[in-house]
């Protein structure tokens, strides 16, 4: 046997070894892709979460909004009467305060002459109205009752942030839809901004829902100009659970 042929079975170890070691590593990789596949399917995950990505342009510019705002006390906010059939401001004292009506209102505010106030969050939704940063807090009026029923109103409350200065209230947007079906449960609402507009979500009561759960959806568009809000349109996008013969009643 010559030298050449005595010497190829240990040329040909290091690539032995080094194939042995390739299908090791992709019989790993099928299993640890097996794993993933199995929790994928258990808990509905659709992708693996490989951290947070680079700063884009749409997340700088939500950081710049929020940041327009850094340090506001929104539970000493002062809020517009008229969200709650008032036509005074009404300023808040903890995240709270207690008012009176001032006009002439219908349905049940008749019965409630006081009527309690409440932010209900203390996370703002920020965003650009007309190219300034802006805020929205959510506000109900209650009639002090202490359950979900008693919420007579909801409304969220529009600032824009002004340098050196406190924010500046411009305004507010309401559930346009109404219960339907005789259902007294004040419609809920959150907002987004969308250039000079405000996107407004809302949720409203059906004649068979319960206090948990409004089935109904809309989606109003309100746009900002000469200082207050014009709703351009409205959209009912999914009617709710409702009684025959009943119509939806606007406000």
């Amino acid at each position: 046997m010559s030298a050449d042929a005595r010497k190829l079975p240990y040329a040909l170890d290091p690539l032995i070894a080094e194939a042995k070691q390739r299908r090791r590593r992709r019989r790993a990789l099928l299993a640890t892709l097996a794993v993933v596949l199995a929790l994928s399917l258990s808990y509905g995950v659709t992708r693996v979460d490989r951290g947070p990505g680079p700063t884009t342009p749409r997340s700088a510019a939500a950081a710049a909004n929020a940041a327009a705002f850094r340090g506001t006390n929104w539970s000493a906010a002062t809020l517009p009467g008229a969200i709650c059939r008032g036509t005074r401001p009404i300023h808040l004292h903890h995240g709270s305060a207690v008012a009176r009506l001032t006009r002439k209102s219908d349905g049940q505010w008749h019965a409630w002459p006081r009527i309690y106030l409440s932010t209900e969050e203390f996370h703002p939704t920020f965003g650009s109205l007309g190219g300034r940063s802006a805020a929205a807090i959510r506000v109900g009026c209650n009639n002090g009752g202490g359950t979900a029923d008693g919420y007579m109103a909801h409304a969220e409350v529009i600032y824009v942030a002004r340098p050196h200065e406190a924010p500046q209230l411009i305004g507010f947007v309401r559930p346009h839809v109404r219960p339907w079906g005789g259902n007294q449960l004040a419609s809920l609402l959150s907002v987004a901004f969308r250039g000079d507009a405000v996107v407004a979500h809302e949720y409203f009561y059906g004649g068979s829902d319960g206090t948990c759960c409004a089935s109904g959806r809309a989606t109003t568009r309100w746009r900002f100009a000469h200082g207050r809000f014009t709703r351009i349109q409205t959209v009912i996008t999914r009617r709710p659970k409702w009684l025959p013969g009943t119509r939806p009643r606007r406000h």
